[in-house]
């Protein structure tokens, strides 16, 4: 009799064994479809900051290095506007200066004062 006891035991114990063998595998399992879901949301923000080849869609990455280019461009733009302003006030105020040279030049040589 205690061989059949001891055998039971046996038996529950694989019993027991079998059911959290299971459950790990069930874990597993679980684990398994968050990373893929993981990995599928990866992919996802990768396919937003990367060109699309197939379909020529530019990717946010690629979107930035344009935006860049432009500001600089409008930054340059508007700098080189800037220095021809300063460069149209600077000659209009040399030649109003000259004019008032030549001015009171010719009023000292036609009056005498």
């Amino acid at each position: 009799m205690s061989d059949n006891i001891t055998l039971i035991k046996i038996a529950q114990e694989q019993a027991t064994q079998a059911g959290q063998i299971s459950t790990i595998m069930n874990h597993m399992s679980d684990i398994k479809k968050n990373q893929e879901g993981f990995q599928d949301s990866v992919q996802r923000i990768l396919s937003f900051l990367e060109n699309d080849n197939a379909t020529g869609s530019k990717g946010i990455v690629a979107r930035q290095g344009i935006i860049e280019s432009r500001i600089s461009a409008i930054e340059l733009e508007r700098g080189t506007e800037k220095t021809k302003q300063k460069i149209y006030i600077g000659v209009a105020t040399f030649v109003g200066g000259l004019i008032m040279s030549i001015a009171s030049f010719g009023f000292k040589l036609i009056f005498g004062k």
